[in-house]
């Protein structure tokens, strides 16, 4: 079908042309035009026009030898889905391909970059010679082609100017929404219980953040009474509570195994309370940690978590892991908002003019928090809201382990790891020596603390380690040769990221539905959604000698072969 035909989705000429050398519009394939809250990735899952594409593209490629050199069997064709499927054409006189210019590049300043798989391509480096074939982004032969004045292919290297997407940041879907929910249903008395406080009383006590007289209709709630969200946005670690109150009626701060029961229930629970301090890592000594409240200043103060048994997610060789819920100040979460009305009340600040019509700025004399008074929908708004973390408590250390040094040394990984394993990126990587694009997720959960306790006392209290909670274990037996290839990359990443992991096994990897920016309600196993973690026996490797004994390891835990697989 022609460009004309289809000109908002992707699309080949009648000869089928993929992989075609000719110097033609029609050979390219067409960019779809996604919606704002879709990535490439999610959109192609659901998309027939690239399927079309793909059941188009594999014979073709399985004759010319792109692929194994013969038909492709069904399972390789039912679990591979991500492919380059265009050749760049070359000039038959041009130059020979050696220094190559940056392309779009995201922060983790990988050099093979593209918004879709559109923008993949393989080209010959001698034009001469056939079997000298190279696999490359378009902005980045784009660039050369434009620096050497070899414009024989002008409609290729146009789409790859001007119409490939720059990369961006694709933020996690806001929390807010779902809080404001929440509210909804507590108010309409659809979901929690409220706590029996005095709410007349103007002093804090220990079982809320604010003093009772602070909470507006049935609030506060006693914990793990209504759902809560996962945090999956960043927050900034000058923005982290520096004192974290701890609920912890059944002793999991101890270290022991608590095992869940029917009796477990907050509202009879007698609360017993401990105050945690944040820590950071000195900047005199690297590995050394310090409290936090003598280095920072402003920022969240005080948060409250929340621990019981029944949530214990998991156990691992030197800690437990629980599911908690944690009591922030609602401001950090939820955006407030103001009407058009309310956002023009105040002194001019400015003026623009715009030909005959003049624009004035204005700044708000009054703050409107969480709703000015024209949004206001009657629903009580309390200043605090809850979210679920993940909570990483350790076991105490015993003489051939120490354990509370690992999640020390976990917790200062966390500290140093780059921006970018946190981040999710629209687009893909093509990491060599694996020729298919991945995409650019986060390679870590998002990083909430690292907390002791203020006072020891008399026994063992666990320091904790605030998560992202990410999904479950993946089980690689049940993933696709092309998932297994994603969580693969995420350790390559971690590796060119300057870390080494030391403990590669699947049940490091959790996958979760996504896509990430969706509301849980509407996420899917369609999308699954990889992340590494367990980081306590990690370790800078910047020089990247240790990440080599890692890689036959990989391979088995991830059922890969790097080194005989056909397309490597």
């Amino acid at each position: 079908m022609s460009s004309q035909d289809q000109p908002d989705r992707g699309s080949t000429s009648k000869s089928d042309p993929l992989l075609n050398s000719k110097n033609s519009a029609e050979h390219i394939i067409k960019y779809p035009i996604l919606p704002n809250d879709l990535d490439f990735e999610t959109y192609r899952k659901t998309d027939k026009h690239y399927k079309e594409i793909l059941d188009r593209f594999i014979p073709i490629a399985s004759k010319s030898g792109v692929l194994d050199g013969e038909q492709v069997d069904s399972k390789e064709k039912r679990e591979r889905t991500r492919y380059i499927m265009q050749m760049w054409p070359r000039d038959p006189n041009g130059e020979v391909m050696y220094e190559m210019p940056d392309g779009k590049m995201t922060s983790n300043r990988l050099p093979l970059w593209g918004a879709t798989l559109y923008d993949f391509y393989f080209v010959k480096k001698t034009p001469s010679m056939d079997n000298m074939l190279t696999f490359i982004s378009g902005s980045k032969i784009a660039r050369w082609m434009r620096q050497k004045n070899e414009l024989y292919a002008m409609d290729y290297i146009d789409q790859a100017e001007n119409d490939e997407p720059e990369p961006r940041i694709i933020p996690p879907y806001h929390i807010g929404e779902f809080i404001e929910l929440i509210e909804q249903q507590v108010h309409l008395r659809k979901t929690g219980r409220s706590m029996k406080v005095d709410k007349s009383t103007n002093e804090k006590i220990s079982k809320c953040l604010l003093p009772p007289s602070e909470y507006p209709g049935r609030w506060p709630l006693v914990p793990f009474s209504t759902p809560t969200c996962r945090l999956q946005e960043r927050i900034p670690f000058d923005k982290l509570p520096k004192t974290l109150i701890v609920h912890d009626p059944w002793g999991c701060l101890s270290g022991r195994n608590r095992k869940a029961n029917g009796k477990q229930k907050w509202s009879k629970a007698t609360d017993v309370v401990h105050t945690y301090i944040l820590l950071r890592p000195s900047e005199e000594h690297a590995r050394a940690l310090v409290d936090a409240s003598t280095t920072t200043t402003g920022g969240t103060q005080e948060a409250h978590l929340y621990i019981t048994p029944k949530r214990r997610l998991g156990v691992g060789n030197h800690s437990y892991i629980y599911q908690a819920e944690l009591e922030l100040p609602r401001e950090l979460l939820v955006k407030p908002k103001t009407c058009v009305t309310c956002s023009c009340e105040g002194e001019v600040i400015s003026k623009e003019q715009n030909g005959d019509r003049v624009r004035e700025l204005f700044k708000a004399n009054k703050q409107h928090a969480p709703y000015c008074e024209h949004l206001d929908d009657g629903v009580p708004r309390p200043k605090i809201a809850k979210v679920s973390v993940t909570a990483k408590l350790t076991m105490p250390s015993t003489d051939d382990e120490n354990h509370e040094q690992q999640l020390a040394n976990e917790a200062w990984n966390y500290m140093h790891f780059p921006d970018h394993f946190f981040e999710h990126w629209n687009g893909y990587n093509i990491i060599r020596p694996c020729q298919d694009p991945v995409p650019v997720g986060a390679v870590v959960p998002q990083f909430y603390g690292y907390y002791m306790p203020k006072k020891k006392g008399r026994g063992f209290k666990s320091p904790i380690l605030l998560l992202e909670h990410c999904g479950t274990q993946a089980s690689m037996s049940s993933l696709t040769l092309e998932e297994r290839r994603e969580c693969w990359s995420l350790l390559e990443r971690l590796h060119l990221g300057g870390f080494v992991h030391n403990s590669v096994y699947e049940r490091n990897v959790l996958v979760q539905n996504g896509p990430i920016q969706w509301s849980p309600f509407e996420r899917s196993s369609l999308h699954p959604r990889f992340r590494l973690i367990d980081f306590g026996r990690s370790q800078e490797d910047e020089a990247g000698t240790r990440a080599l004994f890692e890689h036959s390891r990989a391979d088995i835990e991830f059922g890969l072969d790097f080194i005989h697989h056909p397309n490597f």
